[in-house]
């Protein structure tokens, strides 16, 4: 149907004989990405189309293809043979009958990112949002000082808020570092609902790699993105803390960084020069 609604298909594939893939939508010329499994790369894809691949391990990679067309999707989506990692909509011409991959967990869902794998049985699922909190851990959250870490690319920029926390179950007494609305890198401490500190970075670019740290102790709070000193807070107390959520606020708030690669808590304040060498890319 016609729509102005973002839709992505995934699939996890490995190269056999084969090593050349494509995810492309039926009735739409320009929804469609190729994909290189033997390099690990995206290869050309539609206008309205744009494409990730995402290694899994042992040669296995997620390819995700979003679909963000006006134009009229047909009723199908289809993981064919592409003749190379430039050919065009339909895979190409290929005559040699041997080739073969291996797939597995295909997955079309609405929305302009891919989320984790469900097994849907041959009927559609609605499913809850990717969450994961742990709660009662006081002893591993440093309550007086401490770092937040994550290595994550940025994907799309969508000005969706995404994070990782420390908090007491609310948003009122937290420290989080947090991909905000303006897409950037933010880390805010609150205590008692009251900022103590908010250092945001400058505008973060589509698709790229970066190492963040969230630095806290009483009155020193500092912020690394990419091995460099983004700024500092020299007059925060630090709020006690009990949970540890991969969102941006408490259990139930947005996501992680969508593509998060590492995400690490440490009880002790790391010094500034090891915050440099920590996020350095």
């Amino acid at each position: 149907s016609t729509t102005t609604d973002k839709k992505t298909m995934s699939v996890f594939a490995k190269a056999n004989t084969g090593n050349t893939i494509q995810l492309y939508h039926s009735g739409e010329v320009q929804g469609y990405v190729n994909f290189d499994l033997s390099s690990g790369e995206v290869g050309t894809s539609g206008t309205n189309t744009t494409g990730d691949i995402e290694p899994i391990g042992n040669d296995w990679y997620r390819c995700i293809a979003t679909f963000d067309s006006v134009g009229n999707f047909g009723s199908s989506v289809y993981v064919g043979f592409a003749a190379s990692s430039s050919a065009p909509y339909g895979g190409g011409s290929i005559s040699d009958t041997s080739l073969s991959v291996y797939i597995f967990g295909a997955q079309y869902e609405l929305g302009s990112y891919v989320s984790s794998y469900i097994p849907t049985m041959g009927t559609s699922e609605t499913r809850a949002a990717d969450e994961c909190s742990v709660t009662g851990v006081s002893d591993v959250i440093g309550q007086t000082e401490g770092t937040m870490f994550l290595e994550f690319n940025s994907g799309a920029l969508d000005g969706e808020i995404q994070g990782f926390s420390v908090n007491d179950g609310s948003s009122q007494n937290r420290i989080v570092i947090f991909k905000n609305q303006n897409d950037r890198v933010q880390l805010q401490v609150r205590l008692g609902g009251v900022v103590q500190a908010s250092i945001e970075s400058s505008d973060l670019t589509a698709n790229t790699n970066y190492k963040a740290a969230l630095a806290y102790a009483n009155n020193d709070v500092v912020l690394y993105l990419n091995g460099t000193q983004v700024g500092t807070d020299t007059s925060a107390t630090i709020p006690t803390c009990s949970d540890v959520c991969f969102d941006s606020d408490s259990n139930g708030g947005s996501p992680l960084f969508k593509e998060t690669k590492q995400a690490l808590l440490f009880k002790t304040r790391l010094t500034n020069a090891e915050l440099a060498s920590l996020t350095t890319l």
